[in-house]
């Protein structure tokens, strides 16, 4: 069986992952780096490339990092205000939430949800819910997020093939 993690791969959390042994070192630089690291998962570059994603991957798909996520998404669409969200330090742009309140509420379903979920498609709902720069929180990004919103749903399905550029999908230049 092949042990490696490609941005599409549907990882099981648990202890019983195969994969290279976790050192200290390894840990260290997961809790160090781990937006950086979700940034990488999250772009396409697979958790075999080191042992430090593999194990940020594994955290990702574990059911209470995507509980946290949903949970996450949720008290942003009840919070009316438009100041920070609790505990946060960026303003939410509201605008944009209530135009993509739907998807917001669908992904939230779908990280909440017990079926199977691909590393990038957790990696990018992170990505998008920690990125103060992004289209959550950025008034400068009209329309952005529902797209966003979508591309990191359907990121989540482990049945839409993960096509790189030229690989002979549908959209293949023939």
């Amino acid at each position: 069986m092949d042990a490696r993690i490609q941005p599409h791969t549907v990882i099981r959390s648990g202890r019983g992952s195969a994969g290279p042994a976790v050192r200290a070192r390894d840990r260290l630089i997961v809790r160090w780096r781990s937006f950086a690291l979700d940034r990488e998962l999250a772009s396409g570059v697979p958790a075999e490339e080191s042992a430090a994603l593999q194990l940020r991957a594994r955290t990702l798909v574990e059911p209470r990092t995507r509980r946290d996520l949903g949970r996450s998404l949720r008290r942003i669409l009840r919070r009316p205000s438009d100041g920070p969200a609790i505990g946060g330090r960026v303003a939410i742009h509201r605008d944009a939430v209530a135009e993509a309140r739907h998807d917001l509420e669908l992904l939230a379903r779908r990280l909440l949800d017990v079926s199977p979920v691909t590393v990038r498609g957790v990696a990018q709902a992170r990505v998008l819910l920690s990125d103060g720069s992004g289209p959550l929180f950025w008034r400068r990004s009209d329309g952005a997020l529902r797209e966003q919103v979508r591309a990191v749903i359907e990121a989540l399905d482990p049945r839409v093939p993960d096509w790189p550029a030229g690989a002979g999908g549908e959209d293949a230049v023939r």
